[in-house]
């Protein structure tokens, strides 16, 4: 028995999903017999699911506000890179802050805090590789995975460039004039390979930045962490 299985729409452009069965009932006769089948309601029902579906996965994957990545698909995608290709090469973990971003939200509201956000999630966008992964983990945290990075020595110039870019993105709007960004890094496999370490790490990092004026970066060192930042 074999199956094929296609939707049609008729003379009033109702869409119909039909199956149609091919059997071979007598093959010294060579008889086949054909059954059609609808099975409309089937396919959409189905189809209602499966959108149902795609739908509470985006939904538990992505940041309604700025349509990055969220923390649960940032970490499952980690640890996804981390036991394959990723065991093999130097990556560096970034974590952003917004600088000043209670005060923004203090002086013209939350709506101008979302417009921030989004402008940052845009620019992220922008600055990094198609594949890095780039995600919002919250409030004004953002969390970029720069993958496979020619040695750490790209760090300095790379971060440079980013924080002037920011700086002048921000400038562009009389509002958003006052921010800034910070970036704490730590580095794969250099300070470790699982998450938590090496947020815990870009943490202390961005910590050192934000005590020496914030509009920085600062990459972790694994002792006398606190000179030297950017």
């Amino acid at each position: 028995i074999y199956s094929i299985e296609f939707g049609i729409y008729d003379e009033k452009k109702f869409f119909h999903q039909k199956k149609v069965y091919f059997h071979l009932h007598d093959n010294a006769n060579k008889e086949i017999l054909i059954m059609v089948v609808d099975v409309t309601d089937h396919y959409m029902k189905c189809y209602r699911e499966k959108r149902e579906i795609e739908t509470l996965q985006k939904e538990a994957m992505f940041d309604g506000l700025t349509e990055l990545n969220n923390r649960y698909y940032f970490e499952t995608e980690y640890q996804y890179y981390l036991e394959n290709e990723g065991k093999y090469q130097e990556s560096a973990f970034l974590l952003i802050d917004l600088d000043n971003f209670k005060k923004l939200n203090d002086t013209y509201g939350h709506l101008v805090g979302d417009k921030a956000l989004q402008v940052v999630a845009k620019s992220l966008r922008e600055f990094f590789r198609s594949t890095d992964i780039i995600a919002r983990f919250g409030g004004d945290e953002f969390v970029v995975l720069m993958k496979h990075i020619r040695g750490k020595e790209i760090l300095d110039p790379l971060m440079d460039r980013f924080l002037s870019t920011m700086n002048e993105t921000f400038n562009q709007d009389q509002q958003l004039s006052g921010l800034h960004v910070s970036v704490g890094i730590s580095l794969i496999p250099e300070d470790g390979m699982d998450f938590k370490e090496l947020y815990e790490k870009a943490d202390q990092a961005l910590y050192e930045v934000k005590k020496k004026g914030k509009n920085s970066y600062f990459i972790y060192q694994k002792k006398d962490v606190g000179t030297d930042a950017k």
